[in-house]
């Protein structure tokens, strides 16, 4: 596997979190926190904080509508190797991955 480099292209906006937030009951959505590439849900009405587990991003809907930017291949979740720990969508197509952290606003932009 190869990782496909984006060079600060292809940010998709939000995705919506896995969870309803338990503060507000507002929809959350997945950003990233760190530059490392940390991940979290955060509700932007109330900005509480959700982890995001392994099993949240594998059965994830929202995960498994993204298109290779390579081949337009289905991505899908991956945890099998972890890149410096961040969650990654593979394309079995042509062996390309992308952290998704890479694809994700982050946390600043909504705050």
């Amino acid at each position: 596997m190869r990782r496909y480099d984006l060079n600060g292209r292809g940010r998709l906006g939000s995705i919506t979190g896995p969870r309803m937030c338990t503060g507000c009951g507002g929809t959350t959505e997945v950003v990233v926190m760190t530059p490392r590439g940390f991940l979290k849900s955060i509700c932007r009405p109330c900005l509480k904080e959700f982890s995001l587990t392994h099993d949240e991003f594998l059965e994830g809907d929202a995960f498994q509508a993204i298109e290779c930017p390579e081949c337009a291949g289905a991505l899908t979740p991956s945890i099998s190797f972890l890149e410096q720990g961040n969650y990654l969508l593979a394309c079995d197509a042509c062996r390309h991955y992308l952290r998704l952290a890479d694809l994700l606003p982050y946390v600043a932009s909504l705050r």
